[in-house]
C-alpha cells in the first residue's frame, strides 16, 4: 500500500447524481446516462451515498461494458447471508474495509448492506474486475451473481455510511483477481459449473478448518478429507483434499469449481508433448512387432507408449506437402503438418480427378511431370466441412468445392457442404410430413472435415455461441461424428485437446463399429523461431525498442482494449513518420482499413 493515508487519496469513478436510492423516479434510462466521472476520497463517496446518489467505475461514456475504463474500488453487496455482527467480526473486514453502509431495503430482521474496499491501484480491464467481483463475493459470502464490470452501486439516504482509514494491499488483491479468473464458472444450460484449475496455489502451512471442526496443517491432512474451503465463506464443508497422479495434494472445492494445487506444481505446458508421444508409439510398436521368441529380447525396457494411440495407424513425415494415405481409410484422420504444405490441397485432389501428376525441380528449373500416380478420389460421396472462421470456411468451401452455408437459403440438403460451428443447428429440422405429423430432420454426412480443430474445439466455449445453444450445438457436433464414416481433422497446431475430444466423441455409443485413428505427423523443419517471454512487461517492451529501431511489427491480440491502448501508446512514443494501423471491430468499416 503507498504511504498516503487511504483517507487522503482520491479515487475515480463515476456518479449519477440523478439517480436516487434504488431508482426512486422510475427513470430507467438513468441506469445508462447522465454519470459524470470524478477523484473522490473516500469521506466524499460516503456523503453522496448518504444523499442516495449511486457510482460506478469510471466510463467513457454512457455505462455499459464497453464503456468500462477504471475502477479504484471493490464492493460487494451482502443480502442477508450474514449479519452485520459476523461480517464485522471477520478478520478480512476488520484489516482491510473503506466503506460500510447499509441498503434501502435493510431490516433489523434481514441484513442488507454494501462493503467497500479502497485498492492499492485500479483496476483497468473488464475481464480483471469480474474476477476480483466474483472472488470477493465468494470470500465473504456475497452475491455471486453481480459480476457486470460497470455495475451499478445504488446509494442509500440516512444511512450514515462509516469509514475506515485501510484498503486491500496489492498481495491480497492479485489473489482476488487469480482466484476469481476461473472460479464459479456456471453453465448457462446444464445450470451447473465448468471446473477449473486455480491460479492460486495452497501452501503447506495453512490453515485448514475440517469438517468436524477441528483445524489441521494443510500438509498434514490425507486424500479425501473432508474440508471447508479456504478461499470463500463456506458454512457446508464443500471442498475435499484430492491427489494428483504425480502424489502431489490439492483442494478441489465444488462452489468455487475449481482445484487448487501447492506452488510449483504444475509444469509448463510442452507444446512438443502429442509429437513425441507419437513417435514413442510409433517406436514401441515397431520394436515389439511379432518377430518370434525372439521379441522380448529386441525390445528395451522402459520403452513405453501412450494408451490412447494403441490402435492408431501412425505416419510420420518429413516433407514439404503434406500426403494423405491412399486409399484414404475409414475412421478418424488426424493430420497435423506446418502451415503452408498443402493440407487443403491435398483434400482437393481428392475431390478432382482420378489421377495426379508428381512433379520435380531440375537443376535447370524447370518442373518435370512424372508418370501420373492413381489416386482415390472421395467421388460423389458426401462431405461436411466444419470450421470456426466465416472467411476460411468460404475460402475452403471454393477449393473443395463445397456448398458455403451462408449462401443456402432454409435448410442445407445438399451433398456437399461448409459450415461454422455457431450454424450446425441448421442441420436438424422439423418439417409436417404427409400423414401431417412434425417429425425431426437430421442431416449427416459420409466424411466429416473439421478445419483448424483445436480453434474450433475451443469454439465451442466462445463468447458468440450463446449459452442456450452451446449444449445442443455440442450435441449436432458428437452426433454428426458418431455417424461419418471418416472424419478427417486438420490443424498445424493439432495437440491432445483433439485427438483425445475427437477420438472419444466419434465412437457410436453401442461401440459396435469401432472407428479406427489414423496419426498423419508431418514434421516438416521451419526457419522461424518461437520467443517465450517471461512477462507481458518484458514482451511490451521489446516490442518498444522494436518499433524504434524501424522494425516493421504486427500485433495481433483477442483483447481489443489492449491493442488500443497499445495503439495510443506506441503512436505517442514513436517518429511523426511512423506508419502504424489499428484494425479493430470499431475501424473495419473505415476507408484507411
Amino acid at each position: 500500500m503507498p504511504d498516503q493515508s487511504i483517507l487522503e487519496r482520491r479515487f475515480r469513478l463515476s456518479i449519477n447524481r440523478r439517480l436516487i436510492d434504488k431508482n426512486e423516479g422510475n427513470d430507467t434510462t438513468l441506469f445508462r446516462t447522465g454519470w459524470e466521472n470524478g477523484a473522490f476520497t473516500p469521506a466524499e463517496l460516503a456523503l453522496e451515498i448518504d444523499k442516495g446518489v449511486a457510482f460506478t467505475c469510471e466510463l467513457a461514456g454512457d455505462r455499459n461494458a464497453a464503456n468500462f475504463v477504471c475502477f479504484e474500488l471493490l464492493s460487494v453487496d451482502m443480502d442477508g447471508s450474514r449479519t452485520i455482527e459476523d461480517v464485522k467480526a471477520d478478520p478480512f473486514i476488520e484489516n482491510h474495509l473503506t466503506i460500510f453502509y447499509t441498503t434501502p431495503s435493510h431490516t433489523p430482521e434481514n441484513h442488507r448492506f454494501r462493503l467497500v474496499f479502497a485498492l492499492p491501484r485500479p483496476i483497468t480491464t473488464p475481464q480483471e474486475m469480474r474476477a476480483a467481483y466474483r472472488s470477493l463475493a465468494l470470500k465473504l459470502g456475497g452475491d455471486r451473481s453481480a459480476t457486470d464490470p460497470a455495475r451499478i452501486f445504488f446509494g442509500s439516504r440516512g444511512s450514515r455510511p462509516e469509514v475506515y482509514d485501510r484498503g486491500i494491499p496489492t498481495d491480497i488483491l492479485d489473489e482476488l483477481i487469480a482466484h476469481g479468473a476461473n472460479a464459479d464458472q456456471r453453465d448457462g444450460v446444464l445450470k451447473g459449473y465448468t471446473t477449473t484449475v486455480s491460479d492460486q496455489s495452497i501452501a503447506s502451512d495453512r490453515i485448514i478448518r475440517l469438517h468436524n471442526g477441528e483445524t489441521a496443517l494443510f500438509g498434514q491432512l490425507s486424500a479425501q478429507t473432508t474440508i471447508h474451503c479456504p478461499f470463500h465463506y463456506d458454512q457446508n464443508a464443500s471442498a475435499f483434499v484430492v491427489e494428483s497422479k504425480t502424489g502431489a495434494l490439492g483442494i478441489h472445492c465444488s462452489t468455487c469449481a475449481q482445484t487448487f494445487w501447492p506452488p510449483k506444481t504444475s509444469t509448463p505446458p510442452d507444446f512438443s508433448d502429442f509429437d513425441q508421444r507419437v513417435r514413442e508409439a510409433q517406436s514401441y510398436f515397431g520394436l515389439n512387432a511379432d518377430l518370434g521368441p525372439f521379441t522380448k529380447l529386441l525390445a528395451p525396457e522402459g520403452v513405453t507408449y501412450h494408451p490412447g494411440l494403441a490402435q492408431s495407424h501412425i505416419h510420420l513425415h518429413d516433407r514439404d506437402y503434406v500426403e494423405l494415405p491412399n486409399p484414404l481409410p475409414d475412421g478418424v484422420i488426424f493430420v497435423k503438418s506446418p502451415k503452408g504444405t498443402g493440407k487443403t490441397q491435398e483434400l482437393s485432389r481428392r475431390f478432382g480427378s482420378k489421377t495426379r501428376s508428381k512433379f520435380s525441380l531440375t537443376l535447370s528449373g524447370e518442373i518435370d511431370a512424372e508418370e501420373p500416380t492413381s489416386i482415390e478420389t472421395l467421388g460423389n460421396s458426401s462431405v461436411l466441412l466444419i470450421g470456426h472462421r466465416i472467411a476460411l470456411i468460404r475460402q475452403t468451401c471454393e477449393r473443395l468445392g463445397l456448398d458455403f452455408y451462408r449462401e443456402i437459403e432454409g435448410n442445407p440438403t445438399g451433398k456437399k457442404l461448409g459450415i461454422s460451428v455457431d450454424s450446425l443447428h441448421r442441420l436438424t429440422w422439423r418439417e409436417t410430413n404427409a400423414s401431417n405429423k412434425t417429425v425431426l430432420k437430421e442431416k449427416f454426412f459420409q466424411t466429416v472435415i473439421i478445419d483448424e480443430s483445436e480453434q474450433v474445439l475451443r469454439h465451442f466455449l466462445s463468447d458468440t455461441i450463446e449459452p442456450d445453444s452451446r449444449d445442443q450445438l455440442f450435441k449436432i457436433f458428437r452426433k454428426l461424428l458418431q455417424k461419418a464414416k471418416r472424419v478427417i481433422v486438420l490443424d498445424a497446431d493439432l495437440d491432445w485437446l483433439s485427438f483425445e475430444t475427437i477420438s472419444k466423441m466419434a465412437q457410436p455409443r453401442d461401440q459396435t463399429e469401432f472407428k479406427r485413428s489414423t496419426v498423419i505427423l508431418n514434421e516438416r523443419s521451419t526457419a522461424s523461431p518461437v520467443e517465450v517471454f517471461q512477462s507481458k512487461e518484458h514482451l511490451m517492451g521489446d516490442l518498444k525498442q522494436a518499433v524504434a529501431d524501424g522494425k516493421r511489427v504486427f500485433v495481433t491480440s483477442n483483447s481489443m482494449s489492449l491493442v488500443e491502448k497499445l495503439y495510443e501508446g506506441l503512436g505517442t512514443e514513436a517518429d511523426e513518420k511512423f506508419r502504424h494501423i489499428l484494425i479493430t471491430s470499431k475501424t473495419i468499416a473505415s476507408d484507411e482499413v
